[in-house]
C-alpha cells in the first residue's frame, strides 16, 4: 500500500503539466501548421486541394489511432504514452524540414506528428481527469482544454512574426520537433496515473467516501455511480448522438483551420490580419473552454453543447457574408466560443453518462467514428475552392450542419441500463 499523502492535492500539479503538454502540442503544431502552409502551397506550387490532403491526413490518422492509444496507455502507461507520442512529433516535424516533397509531407503530417499528437493530448489527458477528478471534473476538463486554444492564439502570431522576421518557414519544423521533445520528457517525468498512487483521493478529499458521486434525481448535473463497458456503451442511443454532433463540430473545427487564412487573404485581409483572426478563434476557443468547465458541473453540459453548435451556425453565415474587418472579428467571437463549449461538454457528457473506468476506450471509439468524418472536411473544402472558386458552399453548408445538430442535443439523455453489468473492465 501506498504511504498516505496529505500534502497538496497532486491532481492539480498534473492538470498544470498536462496542460502545458496540450499547449505546446496541439496548439503550435496544429495552428502552426496552418498558418505556415500556405507559404508552403506558394513555394512548392501545390493546389489547396493536395495540401489539405496533409491536414486531412492528420485528423484521420489521429482519430483512427485513438483505438490503439487507449490500448497503449492501458498496457503500457500514460507516462510513456507522452513519451512516445513527444518522440513522434520530433520524427515528423524534422521529416518535413527537410523535405521539398509533398508524399514526405503527407508523410510527417498523416503518420508520425498525427499519431503523436494523439499521444500526447485529449485522449490521455481526459483520461487522466476523470480519474483524479469527479465533483471539479467538468472545470478540470476546461482549463486542460483551453491550452490547445490558448496555444493557437500565441503560435499563429508568433509563426506569422517569425517568418516574416526570418523569411524561412522551415524554422517552424525545428521549434515543432522542440516542443515535441519537451511534451513527451515533461510528461514522462510528472504524470501519475491515479491518486491512490501517492496516497491520495479523486479532487483530494480527504475521505474517498466524499468522492463517490451517487445519480439521483436531486443532482443538477448526473453524474453516473456507474462504470459501463464499452460494448453497453456502444448499444445507447447517446453515444451516437454525440458522434454525429461531435462529427459536425470537429469538420467545422478542420476545415476553418485548413481555410480560414486561404479565405480571408482572398477577400482582401492581410496576412498579419488573418493570422490573427486565426488566434482569436484560438483564444476565444480557450475562454470558451474555460467557462463551460467553470459552470458545467452545476448546469446540464447537454444545454452548454446546444449554444455551442448553435454559436458556429452563426458564426459561418457571417463569415460567409463578411467583407470587412469588424464581421471577421464577429464571426472569430462565435466560432471560437462554440468550439470551445462544445468540447468541453461533450467530453464531461461522455464521462458522466458512462463512468471514469472505462472513459478511454470509449472516447477512444467517440474519436474514431467522427474523425473519419471530420477529415474529409479540409479536403473537400479545397476541392469545392478549386472547381467553384469560392468557399461560399462550404460555408452555408456547415452553418446548416451544426444547426441540425444543435437540434439533436435535445434527444441526449442518461442512458439506463436494462441489466446490471458484471463487467468492470473495458473490452
Amino acid at each position: 500500500m501506498r504511504k498516505k499523502n496529505d500534502g497538496m492535492f497532486y491532481g492539480w500539479v498534473l492538470l498544470a503539466v498536462i496542460s502545458l503538454c496540450y499547449f505546446l502540442g496541439v496548439g503550435l503544431c496544429m495552428y502552426g501548421l496552418s498558418v505556415v502552409l500556405p507559404l508552403m502551397i506558394e513555394e512548392f506550387g501545390w493546389s489547396r486541394g493536395q495540401a489539405s490532403v496533409g491536414f486531412s491526413l492528420l485528423l484521420l490518422v489521429w482519430g483512427v489511432s485513438a483505438p490503439l492509444v487507449s490500448i497503449f496507455i492501458r498496457r503500457f502507461s500514460t507516462r510513456k504514452t507522452y513519451l512516445t507520442g513527444g518522440i513522434l512529433i520530433v520524427c515528423g516535424a524534422l521529416l518535413i524540414y527537410q523535405t521539398s516533397s509533398l508524399y514526405i509531407f503527407y508523410l510527417g503530417t498523416g503518420f508520425f506528428i498525427a499519431i503523436g499528437l494523439s499521444m500526447t493530448s485529449v485522449l490521455p489527458g481526459s483520461n487522466l481527469l476523470v480519474t483524479w477528478f469527479v465533483q471539479r471534473r467538468a472545470l478540470a476538463m476546461g482549463l486542460f482544454m483551453a491550452n490547445g486554444g490558448l496555444g493557437g492564439f500565441v503560435a499563429s502570431p508568433m509563426v506569422a512574426a517569425l517568418v516574416e522576421q526570418t523569411g524561412n518557414w522551415r524554422i517552424v519544423w525545428l521549434l515543432m520537433a522542440v516542443c515535441g521533445l519537451l511534451v513527451g520528457l515533461l510528461g514522462f517525468w510528472a504524470i501519475r496515473e491515479r491518486p491512490e498512487e501517492i496516497g491520495q483521493h479523486p479532487d483530494g478529499v480527504k475521505n474517498p467516501a466524499e468522492a463517490h458521486v451517487t445519480a439521483t434525481s436531486t443532482n443538477a448535473v448526473f453524474k453516473t455511480s456507474e462504470n459501463w463497458t464499452l460494448r453497453e456503451a456502444l448499444r445507447t442511443r447517446f453515444f451516437w448522438l454525440t458522434v454525429l454532433v461531435a462529427c459536425a463540430a470537429t469538420t467545422a473545427s478542420a476545415t476553418i483551420n485548413a481555410h480560414l487564412i486561404l479565405h480571408l487573404s482572398d477577400i482582401g485581409v492581410s496576412s498579419l490580419v488573418a493570422a490573427s483572426s486565426l488566434g482569436m478563434v484560438a483564444i476565444l476557443n480557450s475562454t470558451g473552454r474555460i467557462l463551460s468547465g467553470g459552470i458545467g458541473d452545476r448546469i446540464d453540459p447537454r444545454w452548454i453543447l446546444a449554444a455551442g453548435m448553435v454559436f458556429q451556425a452563426i458564426g459561418f453565415l457571417l463569415l460567409n457574408f463578411a467583407t470587412s474587418q469588424p464581421l471577421v472579428y464577429l464571426f472569430t467571437v462565435l466560432f471560437g466560443m462554440g468550439i470551445g463549449v462544445y468540447l468541453i461538454a461533450l467530453t464531461a457528457l461522455t464521462a458522466n453518462y458512462f463512468g471514469a473506468l472505462n472513459f478511454s476506450a470509449i472516447a477512444a471509439i467517440q474519436g474514431l467514428s467522427y474523425t473519419l468524418v471530420a477529415a474529409s472536411g479540409p479536403i473537400a473544402a479545397g476541392a469545392i475552392f478549386d472547381r467553384t472558386g469560392s468557399y461560399q458552399t462550404v460555408f452555408i453548408s456547415l452553418a446548416a450542419l451544426t444547426a441540425l445538430c444543435a437540434l439533436c442535443v435535445g434527444w441526449m439523455k442518461p442512458p439506463v441500463r436494462s441489466t446490471p453489468s458484471i463487467e468492470t473492465a473495458g473490452n
